[in-house]
C-alpha cells in the first residue's frame, strides 16, 4: 500500500503546481491577450488564451478540492484557495498557505 504522507506530499505538488499555472495563464490573459485586444485589435489570443485560462482554473479547483478532501482542511480554507486565484498574482499568497499547510500534514504525520 502507497505512503500516505508521500500521497500528500504529491498531491501537495500538484496543488502548487496548478496555482502556478493558473496563474500563469490568467496573466496572460489579463496582460497580454485583453491589451492586444482592444490597442491593437488582435482578438485571436483572447480566443486563444480564454479557454486555456478557464481549463486551467478548472484543473486547479479539482485539485484544490481533492487535496482539501484527502487532507480534511476545511470550507473556508478552500473558499480561500478559490478567492486567492482571483487576485492576479494571488498565487504567491497561495504558495506560502499550501507550503504551511504541507509542514504541518508533516509534522502530524511524524509525530
Amino acid at each position: 500500500m502507497a505512503n500516505p504522507k508521500a500521497q500528500n506530499i504529491t498531491q501537495f505538488q500538484k496543488l502548487k503546481f496548478f496555482s502556478l499555472l493558473e496563474t500563469i495563464s490568467l496573466l496572460l490573459l489579463v496582460v497580454v491577450a485583453v491589451p492586444l485586444k482592444y490597442f491593437n485589435g488582435w482578438d485571436t489570443g483572447v480566443h486563444f488564451m480564454g479557454p486555456i485560462h478557464g481549463l486551467t482554473f478548472f484543473v486547479y479547483l479539482w485539485f484544490a478540492v481533492q487535496t482539501i478532501t484527502e487532507s480534511k482542511w476545511t470550507p473556508l480554507e478552500l473558499l480561500r484557495l478559490v478567492v486567492v486565484t482571483l487576485i492576479p498574482f494571488g498565487v504567491y499568497f497561495n504558495l506560502s498557505f499550501i507550503k504551511n499547510k504541507m509542514t504541518n500534514v508533516n509534522e502530524a504525520q511524524s509525530s
